[in-house]
């Protein structure tokens, strides 16, 4: 799965990021969530963390390439044994420091893995947003292979997972091809969003913390402040981003699984969809009036943006 860190786009371009999962995890070094715990815990010790630091799991769950319900693990155990503390905000403090040597030190570039298919997956979503097919062309995985010196296997592979997230589909006897559609189906995926990120927005108001909200606003503001800067991919990643940085803090897997795709296809068909710069900052304007009703816990408010920033851009296939 692609994962794009919004605030990364405030430094120009960033590097989409892959979850790593338990099965990716070295076993001789046992479990994610205790792994991520003593990566913490020495953070602690050599006062890379410091007491009266604030711990936002979001951003290390950025940082290790994992997720955010496993970061909250890890602090929980650290809760447990005193090490932090939880206000009523949710904001985690840490509050000890230990004095002696944990048994098992762990730092960040354990967890930075990406195996050759999520870096060719990541290459060849990156290829679609920036034109470089085009709506239902027949693709070569013999080309792409020799493209990107990967294997054939593995871009095969890849091509299987973009196949599942709904961005090609299989021909038989033919290899792939990039998925197109009418704009009714494009109106449909857009009726389908405006039911779902409804609860999107009910479950981030729930979930997310002080910080992380204070964060989104700040990134969607620099955004804004650097816009003369972005290319027209840099603004159509930018937009899948600031909508799949929602499903993330809502920490729904349910939500993530069923929108992600709607989102992903969303920002290929973008591509071939000609609009002014002034209408992509309205976007990332509109981004930031639901970041700071979001912020100010406002749910009914933050639902209403939400539509409105979905009807306006579903409108723009319904006049063409």
């Amino acid at each position: 799965m692609i994962r794009l860190k919004l605030s990364d786009w405030t430094d120009r371009k960033q590097e989409p990021e892959t979850e790593v999962s338990e099965d990716l995890s070295n076993p001789d070094r046992g479990p994610l969530t205790t792994r991520v715990y003593n990566y913490l815990f020495s953070q602690l010790l050599h006062d890379q963390i410091a007491i009266g630091d604030t711990l936002v799991p979001f951003k290390i769950a950025r940082e290790l390439n994992i997720s955010r319900t496993t970061v909250r693990q890890a602090i929980n155990l650290l809760a447990e044994e005193g090490w932090v503390t939880t206000s009523d905000n949710g904001r985690i403090t840490a509050v000890k420091q230990p004095k002696t040597k944990h048994p098992e030190n762990v730092s960040a570039s354990d967890f930075n893995r990406e195996t050759e298919t999520e870096a060719t997956y990541r290459r060849i979503f990156e290829k679609l947003l920036n034109g470089e097919f085009l709506l239902g062309q027949n693709v070569s995985a013999q080309e792409i292979s020799n493209d990107l010196n990967a294997s054939l296997g593995t871009v095969r592979q890849a091509l299987d997972w973009l196949c599942a997230r709904g961005l090609f589909i299989r021909v038989p006897r033919r290899g792939w091809q990039v998925v197109d559609a009418t704009p009714e189906e494009i109106v449909d995926i857009y009726r389908l969003r405006l039911l779902l990120e409804s609860e999107v927005i009910d479950r981030v108001i729930i979930k997310a913390n002080d910080l992380e909200l204070e964060n989104l606003v700040k990134d969607c503001k620099r955004i804004i402040e650097q816009f003369d800067d972005l290319n027209d991919s840099d603004r159509r990643q930018i937009d899948y981003t600031f909508h799949r940085t929602l499903l993330e803090l809502s920490e729904s897997s349910v939500l993530l699984e069923t929108i992600d795709p709607l989102i992903m296809k969303m920002a290929l068909f973008g591509v071939y969809q000609e609009l002014p710069p002034k209408t992509s900052l309205k976007g990332m304007k509109e981004h930031l009036a639901i970041a700071r009703v979001l912020q100010n816990r406002d749910v009914e408010l933050a639902r209403e943006r939400m539509r409105a920033h979905l009807l306006r851009a579903k409108t723009q296939y319904e006049t063409e």
